[in-house]
């Protein structure tokens, strides 16, 4: 259990798995992982979304949480939804990871304060 905004979680789990989507060509697997762990004295649920898509070089991954940024066609995205899931973490006094490489797909983890 993690103590939020259930309809901006909502928003972010979706960007996410959009983001996941539109990273596959024709076909391909998301996976949605959640789990609990403890790390430095404190209780977190930590949730990853993963694709088996395109990924990203270094120099992609670098910019990926910035505002208006976006790998996708004019018209297809507007740049904001990995920032706002930067946003709503951070909001949220969690952590967020990514790793990706080109070929091998992406995971994004985020890490939120658990519940007592």
């Amino acid at each position: 259990m993690i103590v939020t905004d259930v309809s901006r979680f909502q928003a972010v789990l979706l960007n996410l798995v959009l983001n996941a989507r539109d990273a596959m060509a024709k076909k391909g697997s998301i996976s949605i992982e959640v789990r609990r762990l403890a790390a430095d004295g404190q209780d977190w649920v930590e949730i990853s979304v993963s694709d088996d898509g395109v990924g990203m070089d270094k120099e992609t991954l670098s910019r990926a949480f910035d505002p208006f940024f976006t790998t996708k066609a004019p018209g297809r995205g507007n740049g904001l939804g990995l920032s706002q899931v930067r946003t709503f973490v951070e909001y949220n006094k969690g952590e967020f990871e990514i790793d990706s490489a080109p070929n091998k797909g992406t995971t994004i983890w985020l890490r939120l304060p658990a519940a007592s």
